[in-house]
């Protein structure tokens, strides 16, 4: 992504469940845009890092090589 995130666009993203034990599941989610922050800067600096705030509408799971992309 490049620049400011497009408040009520599309998103999509991947949540992993049960990282750290035998089997993880990876879930790839699709939502809209709610607040998009910057992080980790001053005022005067640029930043491409952004906390997101994001409706969940449609998820699929993820498997094998697919949920590690």
């Amino acid at each position: 992504m490049n620049g400011e995130p497009d408040l009520g666009g599309p998103i999509e993203y991947l949540i992993t469940l049960n990282h750290e034990g035998p089997q993880s599941v990876s879930l790839r989610c699709m939502g809209k845009v709610l607040r998009a922050d910057r992080v980790g800067v001053t005022p005067d600096e640029a930043s491409t890092s952004f906390q997101i705030a994001a409706t969940l509408e449609r998820y699929e799971f993820v498997r094998g090589r697919a949920a590690s992309q």
